[in-house]
């Protein structure tokens, strides 16, 4: 109940109106962050259904000649895997050059240990929507019936 009596009363002290300010930034940054690991995820998943619905025959020519259900699975959750991994790929790398640019320009840089631990941060998240995103799909696949998925047009 404090903190929301503190972050809506009016104040007049210009210092708690600045911490006020300060945690409004910070809330929206990572609302934003959410929604877009939300909105990739939601991408990635789209896109490996597109897959599995345009590769049904092919998905049922695989079990024909004898692959399992792991194998299946293991193949479009490594696609999924590869289209996260390969988007946080290219954000690390503009994120790199952003951040030399912006460097350049206020001739003044961050530290090297906080853009690798962003980066780690961001490949760590990227197998974690990559796996979540392809899972369902990759589950789809694997348990196509060999004859539905082989007449399938």
């Amino acid at each position: 109940m404090s903190w929301f009596f503190w972050l809506f009363v009016p104040h007049s002290d210009f210092w708690s109106k600045f911490v006020r300010l300060a945690w409004w930034i910070q809330f929206l940054i990572y609302l934003a962050t959410g929604a877009t690991f939300i909105l990739g995820g939601v991408g990635i998943w789209n896109v490996m259904m597109a897959a599995v619905v345009t590769r049904t025959r092919e998905i049922g020519l695989k079990k024909a000649m004898g692959a399992e259900d792991r194998d299946i699975l293991a193949q479009f959750l490594t696609e999924a895997l590869c289209l996260s991994m390969g988007a946080a790929l290219l954000g690390g790398l503009l994120g790199r050059i952003m951040t030399e640019i912006l460097g350049h320009m206020i001739h003044s840089r961050p530290p090297e240990v906080l853009f690798f631990l962003g980066l780690g941060l961001g490949f760590l998240f990227a197998v974690v929507v990559g796996v979540g995103a392809g899972l369902y799909p990759s589950l789809r696949a694997s348990r196509m019936e060999v004859v539905t998925a082989i007449r399938y047009e």
